[in-house]
């Protein structure tokens, strides 16, 4: 089964809490990709929180608010074990199938960027 939405994940990985909700999940752009964060970060390319359309694209909206549970979910042998989310990931230009450093979670309580360690709220 090939996804649509990142919400299809939900169907076939029951343990996974990626139902739809109001978190979002937005990954960074291949364009960006590893300069927004950790020990690689480029000072000259920034996360605007405001407008996250710039360095991001949005993946999806899940039901999970915790961003370690959803670090976790969103690895791709947990949520796309047989490369379900290739097309997914591809129309949506993006290059990675794996949360990684650099992509960002919006939820309730604030607007925060995977860092090399943990998350960093922006």
């Amino acid at each position: 089964m090939k996804y649509a939405t990142l919400n299809d994940a939900a169907e076939f990985t029951s343990d996974l809490n990626l139902d739809p909700g109001s978190t979002e999940i937005w990954y960074q752009r291949k364009e960006v990709f590893g300069k927004l964060a950790g020990f690689l970060k480029d000072p000259n390319t920034e996360v605007d929180a405001g407008d996250l359309n710039k360095t991001h694209v949005l993946l999806g909206k899940v039901c999970e608010s915790d961003p370690n549970d959803l670090y976790g979910s969103l690895q791709g042998e947990n949520w796309s074990p047989k490369g379900e989310a290739r097309d997914l990931i591809m129309g949506k230009g993006l290059g990675h199938t794996s949360m990684s450093v650099g992509d960002v979670i919006v939820n309730h309580k604030g607007t925060f960027i995977v860092d090399s360690v943990g998350f960093k709220k922006i």
